[in-house]
């Protein structure tokens, strides 16, 4: 295994573990935010530089120079791949826009503490290689959201209830897959349960009641940090897609689409803004899980292309949602509030992050939603059309939710609404990205078409015997297909 050319990875997990010690005993808020800032802003750049230096490599995977961990914990408990890397980045923009856009009427609410801790587990888990470390720190990161619930004096029990179960299911599952001597004598059953579980992490009906609470009791900013970067669905591609029977993960598939379908209706007809973003978040979800069943090179390179692309576009839509909340208030959508008056950048940011999240020409999801699309008709003819049918209802519940919160009568206003500064700069960013990422996706595309190749050539060295042989004609085909292109 290559090494990177410095310790981006250990340093981005040691940061944020280090402020949140000197954090949590600060008592000014201002000054709580303003390092907790300045902490994920560095561990966005060693993140960043991690990427870039990885890409430089050429390789599919690789770990730090001097693995500290590696005498520890075992060899792959730090790697980077062509899977993780860039989702290893996005993780840390993602917990930086969100805490630099914090207003000040929301700074004594927020888990500053917590938030760093938080991003250190979502770094270690998505450079985790190791199964049974992965459950461990998947477990851990499941406990945060409980304590802010707590501190906060909200019912959290339901969340509770349902991560525990998940993780209890895990942990049997992974038992059970782990005794197995061959590959081949993994048992069904430990395979079911261990898909059932992540299944539950996902948020897929019917057990979804779970997010839709969370966003309602928790801090938006945490609900956000703990859902967006899909960690269900990595656990999914480390845990069961390299072993698992194609019938287990038709049956993923089969639960995805449904709660694909099942969240985008809700979508459209919410009348809770929270509620709304929440069934979003459920749908995109689902739709990756669907591109990651597919077990296609095109099917799952677009849903790899839709788990990046999504985040960002549901990371600006939360910004939005937020910015909004923080100025007046939770809203409705039975009603047009016309704030497009008094915030038309915001406005404006919804409505680009709107149009990237339902593939539109010239934005970053667009390339995604072809292959998967592409992928999903090209399993069942059925399934594409619904896929298609899906990401309609979310554009519709998207800007249903636009013209309610943006147009209509011009609502008055006492004090000054425009974007902050942090917001300005949060929004050009990510702006950036979704625009560029569409005008040029070819960086985007050839490696999450790698990154799909080398998982398919996995799951065919350790898949059961019955799926071998066909996976291997599969990838097959895509090579030829792609050499005569």
């Amino acid at each position: 295994m290559l090494e990177l050319h410095g310790y981006w990875i250990e340093a981005a997990l040691a940061i944020p573990l280090l402020a949140s010690i000197i954090v949590s005993s600060l008592r000014n808020d201002r000054r709580r935010w303003g390092l907790t800032v300045l902490a994920l802003g560095i561990t966005l750049l060693c993140a960043v530089v991690a990427w870039l230096d990885f890409e430089s490599l050429k390789s599919f995977e690789a770990h730090d120079r001097l693995n500290f961990w590696e005498r520890w914990l075992g060899s792959e408990f730090l790697v980077i791949d062509e899977l993780s890397a860039p989702l290893f980045a996005f993780g840390a923009l993602l917990y930086f826009a969100i805490t630099f856009v914090t207003p000040r009427s929301k700074q004594s609410r927020f888990p500053f503490a917590l938030t760093l801790v938080s991003l250190s587990l979502l770094l270690a888990l998505l450079s985790c290689r190791e199964p049974r470390w992965f459950v461990g720190l998947l477990l851990l990161q499941n406990l945060l959201p409980i304590f802010e619930l707590r501190a906060r004096g909200q019912v959290w029990q339901l969340f509770a209830l349902h991560q525990a179960l998940s993780m209890a299911l895990i942990a049997v599952g992974s038992w059970m897959a782990w005794s197995a001597v061959e590959i081949d004598a993994r048992p069904f059953v430990g395979d079911l349960l261990l898909a059932l579980g992540l299944v539950i992490r996902c948020g897929c009906v019917p057990f979804h009641t779970w997010m839709i609470d969370l966003f309602e009791r928790a801090t938006l900013g945490t609900a956000i940090l703990f859902v967006v970067p899909m960690i269900g669905a990595l656990g999914v591609v480390r845990l069961v897609f390299p072993f698992t029977s194609a019938e287990i993960l038709r049956a993923i598939a089969l639960v995805s689409l449904l709660s694909a379908v099942y969240a985008s209706g809700m979508a459209v007809v919410q009348t809770n803004t929270r509620k709304f973003f929440a069934y979003l978040v459920l749908g995109n979800v689902s739709l990756v899980l669907i591109g990651l069943e597919s077990v296609t090179t095109i099917g799952l390179t677009g849903g790899l292309i839709l788990w990046f692309s999504s985040g960002i576009s549901l990371t600006a839509l939360g910004i939005v949602i937020r910015a909004v909340e923080g100025r007046v208030g939770r809203v409705g959508l039975n009603d047009f509030h016309g704030l497009y008056g008094q915030m038309p950048a915001l406005a404006g940011f919804f409505l680009l992050a709107v149009l990237s999240g339902i593939g539109f020409p010239g934005t970053i999801g667009f390339i995604g939603g072809e292959l998967f699309v592409e992928g999903a008709i090209h399993v069942y003819s059925i399934v594409g059309a619904l896929v298609v049918v899906v990401m309609a209802f979310n554009g519709i519940g998207a800007l249903r939710a636009y013209f309610r919160i943006f147009t209509g009568s011009i609502a008055p206003a006492t004090i000054s609404m425009q974007a902050s500064l942090p917001e300005r700069l949060t929004i050009v960013v990510l702006a950036l990205l979704m625009v560029l990422g569409g005008l040029f996706p070819q960086w985007q595309a050839n490696s999450r078409y790698h990154a799909a190749q080398e998982l398919l050539r996995r799951r065919a060295a350790t898949a059961p015997r019955d799926v071998r042989e066909s996976i291997n004609e599969n990838i097959s085909g895509a090579i030829r297909n792609s050499t005569h292109d």
